[in-house]
């Protein structure tokens, strides 16, 4: 019922295009599975923006605590989810892979193009 009332929200502010309710509930199954906060889980749909802010020198001096069920040594893949803690929060982390693309370019002679009409002359005009 709670992503029902979300998807109502959603289409009230016009985002139902957005969002499925198999998305919503995706995100509701990662969000618990990483014992997200109801904001946390929220901040998807809400505007955008960040929850917490700090100054630079607090965001830098702090150490961060890497929780993974993959081993550290692992290199990163498509798929992997991982979090990263501090004293009062954590990041939730999850790797997508880009896709790569290759464009290039060739030339064509124009001149390699051409095409014959040949009319038929039974047909009566």
């Amino acid at each position: 019922s709670m992503a029902r009332a979300l998807q109502k929200y959603l289409r009230t502010t016009r985002q139902q295009h957005y969002h499925t309710m198999e998305s919503i509930l995706q995100h509701l199954c990662f969000s618990i599975t990483n014992n997200m906060t109801a904001k946390a889980f929220l901040e998807r749909y809400l505007s955008p923006g960040p929850t917490l802010q700090y100054d630079r020198e607090r965001w830098f001096a702090q150490q961060w605590t890497l929780i993974s069920e993959e081993a550290v040594i692992s290199g990163l893949r498509d798929g992997l989810v991982f979090a990263l803690k501090c004293l009062d929060f954590s990041l939730i982390i999850s790797v997508k892979k880009i896709p790569f693309i290759k464009l290039s370019e060739e030339f064509v002679d124009p001149k390699s193009h051409k095409f014959v009409l040949q009319l038929q002359s039974e047909t009566s005009v």
